[in-house]
């Protein structure tokens, strides 16, 4: 983050908005109690000041911004000062002027611009305590998102090898029987490869489907059981962004756990939109179920990832006897890289 940063989000601005009014007329009545003006005319002149020297002061942000991290420190402080004094100082102008207009302006116990002047530095106290708290939470969230990009590289780092070691059994099991097979083995692995060094966290939907699809292929290579894996994704939901190796992991637990030697298995991947507007997104079979079941490293660092990403969580369940661990997404927002 750059040491001048004056970054301030859309939303942020509409509470400073509504701050610039409140103090504004706060200082109108204070001037009201001082025995300066009538209470409703200071209120009204106070509070449209307010809301004008912070509209001024969103201007000069926007100005600024892009233009201090390039200046000397002293330069970029002496910028601040200035456009922070000329907001107050045009911003109460600027109501003067409107209300002389009008023949409503409150009568002052000196010189238009000296008040102005005043009112100029009163903001530049303000909107400097003001930079130094969103200064301190632009800090804090770029701290938070490093924190957070640097758990994520630690837990997809542990995933890496997983994949690769079971895909490459895959591969060797096939290299002396089918050639073609295996050729086209090594391209499925290779664009799993591509998957994993892929620095994504998130990926869409239809992307992290087309890779269990190659993993149970690779997968069925080493068995004489026929293995399919079925979904049908509602239009909504292709571009859904979901964690990378989420399902796969999944889906390769079926694999691993839920075959039973000499019998099919079907793995099942289903949608669900929950009326509190998540996605609930299952992954069942029809193999060997259990009794219970002891998170290990796949599932834990999964439901890490979860929670890192989109504030989601894991859902493991029984259905008559058969394993379906379900994964909630709270934030089924279009996708977006969060590394």
């Amino acid at each position: 983050m750059r040491e001048f940063d004056l970054t301030i989000r859309r939303g942020e601005w509409y509470l400073i908005y509504l701050l610039g009014l409140l103090v504004g007329a706060g200082l109108g009545l204070m001037l009201w109690q001082l025995g300066i003006g009538a209470p409703s005319a200071n209120l009204f002149t106070g509070a449209a000041s307010g809301l004008a020297i912070t509209l001024f002061a969103s201007l000069f942000v926007e100005y600024l911004n892009p233009r201090l991290a390039s200046l000397p420190a002293p330069l970029a402080y002496g910028a601040g000062f200035v456009f922070t004094f000329l907001s107050g100082f045009l911003g109460f102008l600027a109501v003067y002027a409107l209300l002389t207009l009008a023949d409503a302006a409150p009568a002052l116990a000196t010189s238009p611009w000296l008040f102005a002047a005043t009112v100029g530095l009163l903001t530049y106290l303000i909107g400097f305590t003001l930079y130094l708290l969103v200064q301190q939470k632009n800090r804090r969230d770029a701290l938070q998102k490093d924190l957070t990009q640097a758990r994520l590289a630690m837990l997809e780092e542990q995933l890496n090898p997983h994949f690769l070691f079971n895909a490459l059994n895959a591969v060797s099991a096939t290299m002396y029987k089918d050639v073609d097979t295996a050729d086209r083995a090594i391209l499925k692995l290779a664009s799993l490869l591509r998957k994993a060094l892929d620095g994504s966290s998130l990926i869409p939907l239809q992307e992290e489907l087309e890779h269990c699809r190659d993993l149970v292929w690779l997968h069925a290579l080493q068995c004489e059981a026929k293995i399919t894996l079925t979904y049908d994704i509602p239009d909504a939901l292709e571009k859904l962004p979901v964690p990378k190796f989420s399902l796969e992991l999944l889906v390769e637990n079926a694999l691993g756990h839920a075959m039973i030697p000499g019998r099919d298995l079907e793995i099942r991947v289903t949608f669900e939109k929950r009326p509190d507007g998540s996605v609930a997104i299952a992954v069942c079979d029809d193999g060997r179920g259990f009794e219970s079941i002891k998170k290990g490293i796949g599932l834990t660092n999964l439901e890490k990832r979860l929670q890192l990403l989109l504030d989601g969580s894991l859902e493991i369940r029984r259905e008559n006897g058969r394993s379906c661990f379900t994964i909630i997404l709270k934030e089924p927002h279009a996708h977006t890289d969060r590394r």
